[in-house]
């Protein structure tokens, strides 16, 4: 996803868990390549990683004019790009390109994009990069933990202040996300 900050254009490379809807990694750039896409790599598999990625057909990757075939583990994989290469032999995850013309093959990440910009982008005046890696990053923890996701029947992540058991009685509280942007509403005893 790119956004626009002043005459800037930042990159927003985002890694997200398809089972639960968790955003596991975001790092902003203004100029993506190579060598930083596998170091965003690195840094989100750091305690543990996936056995497959799912990634766009950017050119930075460096594609093959037709497959290319690849041992790891005694098994031949197909690779469309260096990186498929990289992500296979040295990270051990294999990579899927998202077919040419098939947006709906993304279509988790194409709604937590539409979700960043229509609930938080769009309404906010972003002043730097700095101002909008702490914007991303307090919307994101909400979107991990406070947010009702639809697809999950509207269970936001197991947070433990949500595991105490709810009091009997009590006032609902609004706690305000992004200074009131938008609210996590809790029960207080």
């Amino acid at each position: 996803m790119q956004h626009t900050v002043g005459f800037r254009v930042l990159y927003i490379f985002v890694i997200m868990e398809l089972a639960n809807r968790k955003v596991i990694h975001f790092n902003l750039t203004d100029q993506p390549t190579l060598e930083w896409t596998k170091q965003q790599i690195r840094n989100a598999c750091f305690e543990g990683q996936p056995k497959f990625l799912l990634h766009d057909n950017d050119g930075k990757f460096g594609q093959f004019g037709r497959p290319f075939r690849v041992e790891n583990a005694g098994k031949k994989v197909s690779c469309r790009s260096e990186y498929d290469v990289w992500l296979c032999q040295d990270m051990d995850i294999r990579g899927i390109p998202i077919p040419y013309g098939a947006h709906n093959a993304a279509a988790h990440i194409e709604r937590l994009i539409g979700t960043i910009r229509q609930e938080c982008l769009d309404r906010m005046l972003i002043w730097n990069e700095r101002h909008l890696r702490c914007v991303l990053k307090e919307f994101i923890s909400w979107y991990n933990h406070g947010r009702v996701h639809q697809g999950l029947n509207g269970i936001p992540d197991p947070d433990p202040v949500l595991a105490e058991p709810k009091p009997l009685r009590g006032r609902l509280v609004a706690i305000p996300v992004l200074n009131g942007l938008d609210h996590d509403y809790r029960l207080a005893a």
